[in-house]
């Protein structure tokens, strides 16, 4: 027996954001603005053939087969406009807002609990992002952004994002394959024993300007069943199952305009072929660091000379707010700090993508085993195991980190994560530690960038694992048609070293990865589902009603413990733990959920019926905590370290009786290395009053009337 399809398809994605005014971003616990990390739109255009063969002889049931798809992608992605600022909490919200005071006025008053972080010449600013639009050809250095030829940004009411007369530069076209082949056997090697086994083979194809072409994607599977007698039936397997390129990672960096010799004498492993027609640019403004080129002179903190500014990120943010205009653009060459006015140099320009040779397509390796046993006439139980290891998943990184503190590298114009040559590698030496941890920003000779005419430098590769090991139990009862119970436990554990690639999830400390593995984000260790349906009699009163339900037990979700801010001088406001805790360390509320359905059903005649629902979930109005909110506010503990929803650490800190030790304590302890710090590094007096309250509730008790009726 054959089989085929042949399909044409398209479809279009169009969901502009409702809003152009810049991204504010407190890590962690709130957003608002434009949102910096979607796609605007996605036309997508798709040829697919597919055949499979079935052959049958005997105790076999053969197939062959294979799938192509040919795809046309063309997105727009409008990344980082009009401007991405982060805040470490929300009192320096409020310093910036002062700072800024557009419409004039009084200042606005601090919100209760502890101050801002940041010293008070950062204006509550850690870093400021900023996309723009550039010239696909004949750019030259010192060239202004397009919106600037354009009238700028509208800052009066902030309707877009960007100019909309710019959009093309914001496109990017990719066209794509994948394709298929596999050939799979079921053998029924006795009436209680099957056999299936099989291959699969996948490849990509248009994907050679971003990565290295892998053709290595063999999936070996194999299934077994056996049923020594009727009422038992014991299942096992074991497969390997390649995923395909997330395209997500080619959408978003694919357009960012990079030029050679963007850093002289440095291979960047992650830039596509052809990046130097790309039409737009990200910037990225430190608190501490260089200024953007027509910006110099103009810091509004501490001006330690030339091009270098303490509060850097909030005079950014105040130029392009105020003055809808950005800075000037210099793509290429060296950025030496205290150059004078109008020396060519290039602070805050970035790079991203793929690493080229080390992006092959992610794949699992899935075992399980299951037993199935019939008891008495209704009641089935069942016990399962599930062991699914994923490797080479997509980990983001910020690659223009310097050494740590204390630590270094042979060459002088390498010394950081990235090698001269495109390779990554560690830094030789035993690092310096602040507070346990290693750091990167000495307020001297480094500061956090080991290339300091580079920006953010958006790294990726392949390199977490994750894995999961799950027990389930099920029992099923059936008491003829007027009851049926189906209840489900599961106890699992997920563990992996890193999380799909947004800010927050970055490593803390790029040489370091190790440190990285602990609980997954979707980690839930115990899970129970239970739902019945009883029905009514079919004669008497109570006939035509049923009722059913269900109930959801399950454990707390985990979640990181942030500081809020930099503090670590690795130039990324948005990593940084606590103490020396680590990923996924502090647990949420667990969920209790009970949702129930009465109906009564009315035969109208022969061909007609009438059915009346009610419909309750979450009948008990129980306050169920989809997430908290877990920024600390400070570098180490004040005390008691907290370690799940409502434990005493958490509720002293909310009550404001938890009190942070001294720089003076930290000193005595030997916590604090000798030298400047990093200019983020800051102990409050008391932690986040608002660590470990409810950020996002599930629903309420909601009520649901219904009428249906068939004919």
């Amino acid at each position: 027996m054959n089989t085929a399809l042949v399909q044409y398809a398209r479809r279009h994605y169009n969901f502009p954001g409702v809003t152009g005014q810049p991204d504010l971003d407190v890590p962690n616990d709130l957003s608002f603005g434009h949102n910096f990390g979607t796609l605007d739109s996605i036309y997508e255009s798709r040829f697919q053939f597919s055949d499979s063969l079935g052959w049958f002889k005997g105790k076999h049931n053969a197939q062959f087969g294979f799938d192509s798809n040919y795809i046309w992608d063309a997105t727009i992605y409008p990344g980082f406009t009009p401007a991405r600022i982060i805040l470490p909490d929300l009192n320096c919200m409020v310093d910036f807002a002062n700072f800024i005071n557009k419409p004039g006025g009084a200042a606005i008053s601090p919100i209760p609990g502890p101050p801002c972080p940041l010293p008070p010449f950062f204006f509550g600013v850690g870093a400021t992002f900023y996309g723009v639009a550039l010239a696909r050809t004949g750019f030259q250095n010192g060239d202004f952004p397009l919106s600037n030829n354009v009238g700028g940004l509208d800052t009066t009411n902030w309707a877009n994002a960007f100019p909309t007369q710019l959009q093309s530069n914001y496109q990017y076209k990719l066209n794509h394959g994948y394709y298929g082949f596999f050939a799979q056997d079921q053998w029924k090697l006795s009436p209680k024993f099957s056999l299936n086994y099989g291959l699969r083979y996948d490849f990509e194809t248009g994907l050679s300007a971003q990565i290295d072409s892998y053709y290595g994607a063999i999936q070996p599977r194999v299934g077994i069943a056996y049923s020594p007698d009727n009422k038992t039936v014991i299942r096992a397997g074991f497969g390997m199952f390649d995923d395909r390129q997330n395209m997500t990672f080619f959408f978003i960096t694919g357009n960012q305009k990079t030029l050679p010799n963007f850093i002289p004498g440095i291979t960047l492993p992650m830039v596509r072929k052809g990046a130097d027609t790309g039409g737009w640019q990200l910037n990225l403004v430190n608190a501490a660091g260089f200024l953007p080129q027509s910006l110099v002179g103009q810091c509004q903190g501490i001006d330690l000379g030339g091009d270098f500014c303490l509060g850097a990120a909030a005079t950014a943010a105040q130029s392009i707010l105020s003055t809808g205009l950005y800075p000037q653009q210099t793509l290429t060459g060296n950025c030496t700090p205290f150059l004078p006015v109008g020396a060519e140099y290039n602070c805050t320009v970035g790079a991203g993508g793929m690493d080229r040779h080390r992006s092959k397509v992610p794949y699992a390796e899935q075992a399980s085993l299951e037993i199935d046993r019939q008891i008495g006439k209704g009641l089935t139980v069942d016990i399962g195991y599930l062991m699914v290891q994923a490797h080479r998943l997509v980990l983001g990184n910020g690659l223009n980190v310097t050494c740590p503190v204390g630590t270094s590298k042979p060459d002088a114009n390498a010394n950081g994560w990235l090698n001269a040559n495109g390779t990554i590698s560690g830094c030789d030496g035993t690092p310096t530690l602040l507070v346990g941890k290693p750091y990167f920003d000495d307020g001297a000779t480094a500061h956090g960038l080991e290339f300091s005419n580079g920006g953010f430098l958006d790294y990726n590769y392949n390199v977490v694992n994750a894995i999961y090991h799950g027990m389930t139990f099920q029992a099923i009862e059936k008491l003829g048609s007027h009851f049926s119970l189906n209840a489900n436990y599961t106890y699992s554990k997920i563990l992996d070293n890193g999380n799909f690639t947004t800010f927050i999830n970055l490593p803390q400390n790029q040489f370091d990865n190790k440190s990285e593995r602990a609980l997954s984000n979707q980690d839930a260790r115990h899970r129970f589902v239970a739902n019945f349906t009883a029905n009514a009699p079919d004669h008497g009163f109570a006939r035509g009603f049923q009722f059913s339900s269900i109930v959801t037990i399950q454990s707390g979700r985990p979640f990181t413990m942030f500081v809020g801010g930099d503090s670590n001088g690795d130039t990324n406001p948005v990593t940084d733990r606590v103490g020396l805790s680590g990923r996924n360390s502090y647990i949420g509320q667990p969920l209790r959920s009970w949702d129930l359905r009465v109906s009564r059903s009315f035969q109208l005649g022969e061909h007609k019926k009438l059915d009346l629902m009610l419909d309750a979930f979450n009948v008990l109005n129980r306050q169920n905590i989809d997430e908290v909110f877990t920024v600390y506010g400070s570098p180490v503990f004040c005390g008691a370290v907290p370690q799940h929803f409502g434990d005493a650490a958490s509720l002293a800190i909310q009550q404001g009786a938890a009190a942070c030790p001294t720089m003076g304590d930290l000193t005595a302890a030997g916590q604090i290395p000798a030298g400047a710090l990093p200019p983020q590094f800051f102990v409050p007096p008391a932690p986040n009053s608002n660590f470990g309250t409810p950020r996002t509730m599930l629903n309420p008790r909601q009520l649901q009337f219904a009428i249906k009726f068939s004919f």
